[in-house]
């Protein structure tokens, strides 16, 4: 079991989930004997258990080979359905709270709002609803263009007082977006990005800022944001690769998404208190992040979902013994009726 940051594991490790918190966590003898028989169990012996995944997300977008193209032709009726499809998707690859960093129409807001009242199945959903962008910059067809402060405020202003839980700004280009900016190139100055945190700020809202170029991340550094989505270092001849990072990159989808995300109050770690976010996966992802593709159970929020989402009755039943063994350690309550 990953426990904590920097690779801290349990080799024998268990977690019992109440009402969708975790209630315990740690070696597994310790847990065993704060349940008693008739609390259901999961037993995953030669896999790991870690803290659910968080992500930056668009559900608005599609699969397809041009999804701009499609994103474009539909109208937001036509495109709820596929973002409501999408959403448990990601419960089944071990993602449990995503950032939907740009939509339009506020339909990521409408989504959060169905799946945490039980409507739909899916992670929890942080929406940022329309991001920023300068007139034709990236992702100018979700509605966000903006140019000087008036323009600036007003969008700020806007998507918060349509209930989004963050501002999203594009600070340079991006890939999708045809006859826009260079992926590498400014969009805005840092005095322009201040002035979308201080706005921000005014409503109590972080901002996160899209920055594939060295320029770009260096002016949202400076203007103050709060996370920085990509991070590339991107420049005009191309981009410099920090292999160093990949022995951090658990700890970048759990704990520390969760910090930069502002809920490590409740989840991002296996401890007490928090909420029952959960991954298992066969193999330890700490000595081959491959293993985080061999999904066997996500548990969102306390309700366990499988690869094509929320998982069967007779599923979880299945995995109950008559008899609790001693290696049948894991803990889960049973879902919510569909």
């Amino acid at each position: 079991m990953v426990n904590g940051p920097g690779g801290r594991e349990t080799a024998d490790g268990a977690v019992l989930v109440d009402k969708g918190v975790i209630a315990a966590a740690g070696p597994r003898a310790a847990v065993e004997a704060q349940a008693g028989p008739d609390v259901p169990r999961l037993a995953f012996p030669e896999g790991t258990l870690l803290p659910g995944l968080d992500t930056h997300v668009h559900l608005a977008l599609d699969a397809g080979p041009d999804p701009v193209e499609t994103l474009r032709a539909a109208t937001d009726t036509e495109l709820y359905p596929g973002m409501a499809e999408r959403a448990p998707r990601l419960l089944g690859t071990g993602v449990t709270t995503v950032r939907d960093l740009g939509d339009r129409g506020g339909l990521a807001v409408r989504l959060r709002e169905e799946i945490a009242a039980g409507l739909l199945p899916g992670p929890r959903v942080l929406a940022a609803g329309t991001p920023l962008t300068g007139p034709g910059g990236h992702c100018w067809f979700l509605g966000g263009e903006v140019e000087g402060p008036d323009a600036i405020r007003a969008a700020v202003r806007r998507n918060a007082e349509s209930g989004v839980d963050l501002i999203k700004v594009m600070a340079t280009g991006g890939g999708i977006t045809k006859g826009g900016p260079p992926v590498w190139q400014a969009q805005f100055t840092t005095q322009e990005l201040r002035l979308v945190a201080e706005e921000a700020q005014r409503f109590g809202l972080p901002v996160a800022a899209h920055a594939h170029g060295t320029e770009g991340i260096e002016a949202a550094v400076a203007a103050g944001v709060d996370t920085i989505e990509h991070c590339t270092w991107m420049s005009r001849d191309g981009f410099d690769v920090r292999e160093d990072l990949v022995a951090e990159i658990i700890d970048l989808a759990t704990t520390g998404a969760a910090q930069a995300l502002g809920i490590s109050h409740d989840t991002g770690r296996l401890t007490a208190g928090h909420r029952a976010d959960l991954l298992v996966v066969d193999g330890n992802p700490l000595s081959d992040v491959q293993a985080l593709r061999s999904v066997r159970l996500v548990v969102a929020g306390g309700r366990p979902f499988g690869p094509g989402g929320r998982l069967p009755r007779h599923e979880l039943r299945s995995c109950r013994p008559e008899q609790p063994t001693p290696a049948q350690a894991d803990r889960f309550p049973s879902p919510a009726p569909e």
